[in-house]
């Protein structure tokens, strides 16, 4: 078994995240957090456009267009602190977690917040490339990290789908605080979106801001645009880029009928009668449709660490 993340620490039972530096002392810290009045939250599985929301969600609230290379600030990282408390930075922040909500304190889950989520099958597909582009990672098929991620769902970074955004989808797709947003939804109509998100966190803007920033985080803008900082390099090998391509779909390119027919399954074992997600995109029951990869086609997945997609 290959480690889904790398150096890791195993938070929760079937949770483990990535092994930051002072990790247990940083989820102490955040498990007695208080966020500023004038903090903005937003969350998201691993791999479902956390670095395109959070340019938009600065943008909105700085009304400014220009993109930073700073990484995120990340609840359970710690980088938001030093070590002897918050750090004094200016005011608004825009605050990141990936975290399933049993993990958070209610001083964050009863905050207002924005949640994204994205396709799981996509999603399992950029964290592939994502896994690829780690300088401890091993060069590996599609075909075995798949399988990887059905026998050791414990070792899924930040948890397996139904552990981590699904339980956020059952607990607070009813709540006023939280504001669902669909990774395919911003796709198919950024301008509306960003809107939304506006409104929700009560942020006045313009329409001209709004097309503004739509035009600034559309992905040829982001993939050539906007720069990375130092920080990426620590983790990620030279030639890997977490832009890859941006696409709804992408999954049946990946996805021999074998591995449709067990994720449905799972999908279905899984899901809360009452409580189903809202997939943008169908489960699909004809495996004819689905492209099975060649061997040389396996082998081109794994050399795509150069391609640019909007979804960390």
């Amino acid at each position: 078994m290959v480690s889904m993340v790398g150096p890791s620490y195993q938070a929760e039972e079937g949770v483990c995240i990535p092994q930051y530096a002072d990790i247990e002392k940083n989820l102490k810290r955040l498990s007695e957090f208080q966020p500023r009045n004038t903090d903005y939250i937003f969350c998201s599985y691993p791999k479902s456009g956390t670095h395109w929301v959070y340019e938009i969600i600065r943008m909105l609230v700085s009304g400014l267009l220009n993109y930073t290379a700073d990484p995120i600030y990340n609840l359970e990282s710690g980088n938001y602190a030093d070590s002897d408390g918050p750090k004094e930075s200016s005011s608004p922040r825009v605050l990141h977690t990936h975290l399933p909500p049993d993990m958070l304190p209610k001083s964050i889950t009863e905050r207002k917040m924005v949640y994204i989520l994205r396709d799981p099958r996509d999603q399992l597909v950029s964290l592939y490339h994502h896994h690829q582009g780690l300088k401890w990672s091993p060069k590996m098929s599609f075909t075995d990290f798949f399988k990887n991620v059905q026998d050791y769902p414990e070792k899924v970074e930040y948890g397996n789908w139904f552990r981590n955004p699904y339980q956020w989808w059952v607990n607070y797709r009813g709540r006023d605080n939280v504001l669902f947003v669909f990774y395919e939804d911003l796709i198919n109509d950024i301008h509306f979106q960003i809107t939304r998100i506006a409104q929700f966190y009560g942020l006045e803007v313009t329409p001209s801001l709004v097309s503004q920033i739509a035009k600034k985080t559309k992905f040829a803008e982001m993939k050539y645009q906007k720069p990375v900082g130092d920080w990426f390099s620590l983790w990620h090998k030279g030639s890997f880029s977490i832009y890859r391509n941006g696409r709804i779909g992408n999954w049946v390119d990946y996805f021999t009928p074998e591995m449709n027919h067990a994720f449905n399954e799972f999908f279905k074992e899984n899901t809360i009668r009452g409580c189903e997600y809202p997939m943008r995109c169908p489960l699909l029951t004809d495996c004819v449709s689905l492209k099975q990869p060649s061997p040389d086609n396996s082998e081109t997945i794994m050399e795509c660490q150069q391609e640019v997609a909007m979804a960390h």
